[in-house]
């Protein structure tokens, strides 16, 4: 039963299919954890801006797959760029709030991501 909520997160992750399909079978499992089964990473980040950049996601699929990770007690964001990362969803998740995701706001976010994973 792990097995597959790390797979479902992973999945989550590298938004290798629709949010909303993940979402309902995440639905098993809530958002509770007592323990962090997965990490978002730069790359996840870096991938999911890219494939908005180049048209392959829209604004709004973007956002929802924020949403979808923002508040998870599963998961975790990844070593030295933590807050950046932290940073990262936050905004992507809540642009009334932040800024909306712009073609200009995502390189930002790729140069920042980069610049993180450097150090």
């Amino acid at each position: 039963m792990i097995r597959k909520r790390i797979d479902l997160l992973t999945s989550l992750l590298e938004l290798d299919k629709p949010v909303g399909e993940i979402l309902a079978e995440l639905l098993d499992f809530g958002w509770d954890s007592k323990h962090c089964l997965v990490f978002l990473t730069q790359d996840h980040a870096i991938s999911i801006l890219q494939r908005f950049v180049t048209g392959l996601l829209a604004k709004n699929e973007v956002e929802e797959w924020a949403n979808a990770i923002e508040g998870r007690d599963d998961i975790d964001f990844e070593g030295i760029c933590e807050t950046t990362l932290s940073e990262f969803i936050h905004e992507l998740a809540n642009p009334v709030l932040t800024r909306p995701l712009t073609l200009s706001s995502a390189n930002d976010w790729i140069e920042r991501l980069n610049e993180c994973k450097e150090t």
